[in-house]
């Protein structure tokens, strides 16, 4: 489920399955699930509304916006460090730029 939300295919606010249709969907218990719904909600993934219907929350949005930050990241250095090992200076020099800006533009936002 975490997944599903880090790669936004279940954005802030949509609903997820009912325990009985998931455990269907995935031929387990029902109780299976209830424990996986609760874990998820004590670690801010979802919301249990009052009417026992689980949503994803914002805070699950917003680690998936860290996620993808932090992946974006890792292929800006290795792209620098590729720079680097070619010895093309002002690719490497263009993208260090870019990333510092990026980043400048990414702490502006929090």
């Amino acid at each position: 489920m975490t997944q599903r939300i880090l790669a936004g295919v279940l954005p802030a606010g949509s609903p997820l399955p009912s325990v009985t249709d998931l455990a269907l969907q995935l031929l387990c218990h029902p109780s299976s699930v209830e424990m996986a719904y609760k874990e998820l909600a004590k670690e801010g993934w979802i919301l249990e509304m009052a009417s026992g219907v689980h949503t994803v929350t914002s805070q699950g949005e917003t680690r998936r916006e860290r996620a993808l930050e932090a992946g974006l990241e890792r292929l800006i250095e290795r792209a620098i460090d590729q720079a680097l090992e070619l010895e093309t200076d002002a690719l490497a020099g263009s993208l260090q730029d870019w990333r510092k800006t990026w980043l400048q533009r990414s702490q502006s936002k929090e």
